[in-house]
């Protein structure tokens, strides 16, 4: 793959967009997959377990479980018996040790094989293999990430400048509300290139009722660091929105980009959690994983509800629904980023560029 075809400029006065290829070629796809994703922190959609519970999940296809052992150490492991590799846990469950539905083979809540019925005669055996070999695990607030590969950045330095706005918030008193995944049409990059694109704002979210309008929308400011950005609005409306420390006035939202595919918005009552996951046989399309938790849900959906009325996801999903449809039959330019307006957009794919092709 011709590394020149593909370079962002660290200069956004001089730098152009990724080619179309980026967006449509499976061969980038993958390397995304081996240069980006395996290398990354990733949210691991589900409910962190307690004591003696584990709780099953997704992640590029690939299946994972987190498992809490009786002292409250909690461990990720592959979500496979080491035996003939059935899925071990299928859903959330308790108990002292999880037992495989296949053959019985039994392991301790810490991952370590326990026994196995009618297993006997075998030379070395148990080996370390029988055990469960857990990944990489850390927990942020009560949410859980994991690494798939083996190098990831230290994950307290990608969320200390995300803290500063999650530090006041009552987090501890949240509960998960809604939670459900989809098939989008568009690459997962685009959609996140949208979603930091402020220069957008007043076009695609302009008309009557809509987010330009409905928000204090010329308060709208955007803020890049090392392993995320983030993009504030004022409320119009003091009622529609809440106070965060360090701000003189209602926000309606704040919406954080953790490199390279979370998004973390915060709401009145409540934070929206997604991850866009590119579908690994389909460069075309995006698998959109939601959670949204509360601590006042009477709150949040009003605030939710508001944000459904504005139509703001379904002008969204449609804008790079169609954009993926132009860039997949037709011969497209490279394009330049607007210095003000498209600052998170030039971040974002000059860090694609870079983890591809620079690491």
């Amino acid at each position: 793959m011709e590394k020149s075809k593909y370079f962002v400029n660290p200069d956004i006065r001089k730098a152009e967009t990724l080619p179309a290829e980026a967006f449509t070629s499976k061969e980038f796809l993958d390397l995304e997959i081996e240069k980006i994703f395996m290398r990354s922190w990733l949210w691991a959609p589900c409910c962190t377990p307690k004591e003696n519970e584990w709780a099953p999940f997704e992640i590029l296809g690939r299946k994972f479980f987190l498992m809490c052992d009786e002292s409250g150490t909690i461990r990720a492991f592959p979500n496979a018996c080491t035996h003939k590799w059935r899925q071990l846990a299928e859903e959330k469950g308790t108990g002292s040790k999880i037992i495989c539905r296949y053959h019985g083979r039994q392991f301790g809540l810490d991952g370590s094989f326990i026994a196995q019925a009618r297993c006997v005669g075998l030379e070395d055996f148990p080996r370390q293999c029988d055990s469960l070999q857990s990944v990489p695990f850390r927990k942020v607030y009560d949410f859980a990430f994991v690494g798939i590969g083996q190098t990831q950045p230290h994950l307290d330095g990608v969320f200390s400048p995300v803290n500063n706005h999650l530090f006041d918030l009552p987090l501890d008193e949240m509960t998960l509300v809604a939670a459900y995944h989809a098939s989008i049409d568009g690459n997962w990059k685009y959609h996140l290139d949208n979603y930091v694109d402020e220069l957008h704002l007043k076009f695609v979210h302009g008309g009557k009722g809509g987010l330009a309008s409905e928000t204090d929308i010329d308060t709208y400011q955007t803020k890049l660091f090392s392993h995320s950005t983030v993009r504030l609005v004022y409320a119009k409306n003091n009622d529609d929105g809440f106070m965060l420390a360090g701000f003189p006035r209602p926000l309606f939202g704040v919406w954080w980009h953790i490199f390279p595919n979370l998004t973390v918005n915060i709401w009145k009552g409540g934070i929206s959690i997604n991850a866009y996951e590119p579908d690994l046989g389909n460069p075309h399309k995006t698998n959109l994983v939601v959670r949204h938790y509360a601590w006042n849900k009477k709150d949040f959906d009003a605030t939710r509800s508001k944000w459904a009325k504005m139509r703001v996801d379904d002008e969204d999903l449609n804008v790079v629904a169609g954009v993926q449809k132009v860039i997949r039959h037709t011969p497209v330019p490279r394009g330049r980023f607007t210095p003000d307006g498209e600052a998170a957009c030039h971040w974002f794919q000059q860090k694609i560029y870079e983890m591809i092709f620079e690491k």
